[in-house]
């Protein structure tokens, strides 16, 4: 017997492998192939295939350099487990090759810089100063700080509020976290913390906001079909209070911070009753909500067709 069918095929590097793929969803396809062999094996094929319990997977044993890579399907299914497990030939494949792009892993030292948000870092000696890191390569070409971040805001800003720490003097902090720059998520550190000494600047203050508008995120389909109603017009402007550093609050206004209310479909109802969600805000870097999130109550009522 044999018969067309369309499966699922996934391909992917050795579990060992000194590389990975770029774009992940490239090797996660669907392909037709047409499958040759005895009766019985075809039949528990065709059940396999409409239960989804059949997947084609393909490891790349080969150990490609970084950039495109061509992929033949046709002579690499044949050899696979559960293909041979049936006892079943693959006579055609459709895409008849495949090509990925390649990214290698590389090892590499990177300095250690540290960051802080609420206030300011007069010196810092990190210890070591610089850890190894192996990622992608392509990741590394994009970094445009090549460093990694020692975060020290969440460890000393209590400290610093409550007198414990008092500014200009030296402060001593063990297995500080590390954290890779923004863009990077496939970073491995050989080492995962360090150790910082710091002087810093008390920069930390408060400072009230007043007619901070909220928004409400809707589709562009759900403005079309649904009309909104909040229940108090006055929850519309607020008057929130901010924290962070001195020289940024200084030039903040209403006008710097985004507040909204993130509606999804679910959130229709054709009842009387009202919904409550907090409010979500885009404040500077640095800038953060010094107060409980307010709530905003509201409903999304479908509006009645009409018929000219």
């Amino acid at each position: 017997m044999s018969d067309t069918l369309v499966v699922p095929l996934v391909i992917r590097p050795p579990a060992r492998g000194d590389w990975t793929v770029v774009d992940p969803n490239s090797t996660r396809l669907r392909v037709k192939a047409t499958f040759a062999g005895p009766g019985r094996s075809m039949r528990q094929l065709q059940d396999d295939v409409r239960d989804d319990r059949f997947t084609l997977t393909s490891v790349i044993e080969a150990d490609p350099p970084s950039g495109p890579y061509r992929i033949e399907l046709a002579s690499r299914l044949n050899a696979l487990e559960e293909v041979r497990r049936l006892g079943l030939t693959i006579t055609d494949v459709d895409p008849p090759e495949l090509t990925v792009q390649v990214d290698r892993f590389v090892t590499t030292d990177l300095p250690v810089v540290v960051q802080a948000d609420s206030f300011k870092i007069l010196q810092a000696t990190v210890t070591p100063p610089t850890v190894k890191v192996r990622l992608p390569e392509s990741q590394l070409r994009r970094i445009k700080k090549p460093e990694i971040i020692a975060p020290i805001e969440v460890l000393v800003r209590d400290q610093l509020r409550s007198g414990e720490l008092k500014p200009g003097l030296p402060v001593e902090l063990n297995d500080v976290l590390l954290i890779p720059p923004p863009g990077i998520d496939q970073a491995r550190f050989f080492t995962d913390r360090v150790s910082v000494t710091a002087v810093i600047e008390h920069r930390d203050q408060s400072k009230s906001l007043k007619s901070v508008y909220v928004r409400f995120d809707l589709s562009q389909d759900q403005w079309r079909k649904y009309d909104l109603e909040v229940k108090n017009n006055a929850d519309l402007a607020l008057e929130i209070k901010v924290r962070g550093p001195s020289d940024i609050l200084a030039s903040l206004t209403p006008q710097d911070v985004r507040a909204y209310v993130e509606i999804s479909t679910s959130d229709v109802i054709r009842t009387e009753g009202w919904l409550t969600r907090p409010v979500s805000f885009v404040l500077p870097p640095g800038v953060v909500l010094d107060q409980t999130a307010p709530q905003v109550q509201f409903r999304l009522v479908e509006r009645q067709r009409t018929t000219p």
